[in-house]
């Protein structure tokens, strides 16, 4: 599948629905990767154009309350206003803090839900779990 996407062919990947997305339909060029390298980026000459585009965001390894941080950044550069639609990736070995065994809510989908939270109140299509 990579090599038919990189030599510019079409492409169909079929998902499992997930009871976060949140139908419609968006055009625009994809552009993002690693959530933590888009919020290191914000602000500088670097950063990318969100306006119209499709936002793509992953992540491996961070803390719940790093990757709010990072999402209200990106809120806060008004990149959820400007994008057209998000495709949400693996968050793989996400919230260190359910170590700690003072939390009492549920790590399962939590990323997804901080996520979701923080951009429900937008207006544009998004797929979880691609």
């Amino acid at each position: 599948m990579i090599f038919n996407l990189l030599e510019g062919k079409d492409i169909q990947h079929t998902l499992k629905p997930h009871s976060l997305n949140r139908k419609g339909k968006a055009k625009g060029r994809l552009v993002g990767g690693n959530l933590a390298l888009i919020y290191a980026l914000l602000g500088t000459r670097y950063s990318f154009d969100f306006k119209d585009n499709i936002l793509f965001i992953e992540e491996i390894g961070e803390s719940f309350y790093a990757l709010d941080r990072m999402l209200m950044s990106l809120e806060m550069a008004g990149a959820f206003k400007k994008i057209a639609g998000l495709v949400v990736g693996g968050m793989i070995n996400m919230g260190k803090e359910k170590d700690n065994k003072d939390y009492e809510f549920s790590f399962d989908n939590f990323a997804y839900e901080l996520i979701y939270n923080r951009i429900e109140r937008y207006n544009f299509p998004v797929i979880f779990g691609f």
